[in-house]
């Protein structure tokens, strides 16, 4: 192989590589917004003296909300 079509192989994979992380960056920060939004709806259910209805829980969000 070339040193010309290895650097373009290094290019792609650079490229694929960056775009992952962007993608994993943004799942991130998107379950971190979930549970932030899920800990202020028990907050505010709590302070009106509801509970959250079992056909609105969320089971996977609520799980990985720290309490």
């Amino acid at each position: 192989m070339s040193i010309r079509l290895l650097t373009k192989r290094d290019e792609k994979w650079l490229h694929q590589r960056q775009h992952v992380e962007e993608l994993l960056g943004w799942k991130q920060r998107l379950d971190a917004e979930e549970a932030a939004a899920w800990r202020m709806e028990k907050q505010a259910l709590a302070a009106s003296g509801k509970e959250l209805k079992p056909k609105m829980a969320n089971t996977e969000a609520s799980e990985k909300i720290p309490e």
